[in-house]
């Protein structure tokens, strides 16, 4: 019986006959993330026989000109992933070595907020939690993983947010309150809300000092003063208010809608200047096809909105169901692979 060499081990062995001697490789293969049009550093060491050159092949359709230095700058003008390779030649060959840049947009000073069920306290360095089923909140160190306290709340805590000065601040949604508590677990005090409001999302908008809830029952944007807590506005926010999220601006506020209409799903805008809405994002639906990996569906449920760091987008996240199948509305018989499945769906905010 005669063995047949791999393709790989051929090219291999054809490599090691070309360019015996020489290697590359990319000084900092993990390149840390920029900001377009921000000049990026990149530098490769190599080993051969007499004069090596490099070129660098940005992965945006543009090269360097060979040359004996192993750095190399060069600007991206658009956000992306790019596949960065650099080639080096000495008298015997060339190798080859790559990896992947990321660039993102600017950064504004100010990251955005958003309400959710789990935060991260920067100023303590700790995760919290609500714990929806015994009306509680809970910290846990992020270092040692061991939890500093879980003490009670109101009922039916549903999302929490962290203010500027380290205070806590949690929506209870069956007692229509939110409770603000200090850093070591403490309640300060209760901000009662209206009855029957049933506050869900809270998120912090630094820029002007007020907290915004959700309130579920009636369809409304509660704003707060986060020095006293003081109702200061309410607004019209869309039924089913429920997730909440602010902009890197502080200017911009979005508002999910929990339970979608037949054929969409909807977030409103609210303008942080009057709690007045702006306009509102209709979400599509997903066309499918129906398969065992996919299916048409409309977003629903949506708990939660949050903006990207560089105020470009928001991503939503929700159930998806198929308001499409069924024998009374296409003739096919729904299954479990396309009744309810997920969805992310994402806002172009710019």
């Amino acid at each position: 019986m005669r063995l047949q060499p791999s393709p790989y081990a051929f090219g291999l062995l054809l490599g090691l006959i070309t360019s015996p001697a020489l290697a590359v490789d990319v000084a900092a293969r993990i390149n840390a993330p920029h900001a377009t049009g921000v000049e990026v550093e990149f530098a490769a060491n190599a080993v051969g026989m007499g004069e090596i050159t490099f070129t660098w092949d940005f992965g945006d359709g543009t090269e360097s000109e060979p040359t004996t230095d192993g750095t190399a700058t060069h600007v991206y003008e658009q956000p992306g992933h790019y596949s960065v390779i650099v080639v080096a030649q000495d008298e015997t060959g060339v190798r080859s070595d790559s990896f992947l840049q990321a660039v993102h947009r600017p950064l504004p000073a100010r990251p955005p907020t958003a309400s959710s069920t789990i935060v991260f306290d920067r100023g303590r360095n700790r995760v919290c939690n609500v714990n929806s089923d015994n009306d509680t909140l809970s910290c846990i160190s992020a270092e040692t993983f061991e939890v500093e306290f879980e003490v009670p709340v109101g009922e039916h805590p549903r999302t929490l947010a962290v203010s500027q000065d380290g205070t806590i601040w949690v929506t209870n949604q069956d007692d229509a309150s939110v409770s603000v508590l200090d850093g070591d677990g403490t309640i300060l005090h209760t901000i009662e809300l209206p009855p029957g409001s049933k506050p869900f999302g809270i998120a912090m908008n630094l820029a002007r000092g007020v907290a915004y809830v959700t309130l579920q029952g009636t369809g409304q944007l509660a704003e707060l003063d986060l020095l006293n807590g003081a109702i200061l506005r309410i607004a019209q926010a869309g039924p089913w208010a429920t997730g909440v999220s602010v902009d890197p601006t502080g200017d911009r506020i979005f508002v999910t809608r929990f339970i979608s209409p037949v054929d969409h799903g909807e977030v409103v805008e609210l303008s942080a200047q009057d709690l007045s809405i702006v306009r509102t994002f209709d979400l599509a639906m997903d066309p499918g096809p129906d398969t065992e990996a996919s299916s048409r569906g409309v977003p629903n449920y949506l708990r939660q909105v949050s903006v990207s760091p560089d105020g470009a987008y928001a991503w939503v996240p929700s159930k998806k169901d198929n308001t499409e199948r069924g024998l009374a509305r296409d003739g096919e018989i729904p299954t479990f692979e396309t009744s309810v499945r997920t969805i992310i769906s994402y806002i172009d905010l710019t």
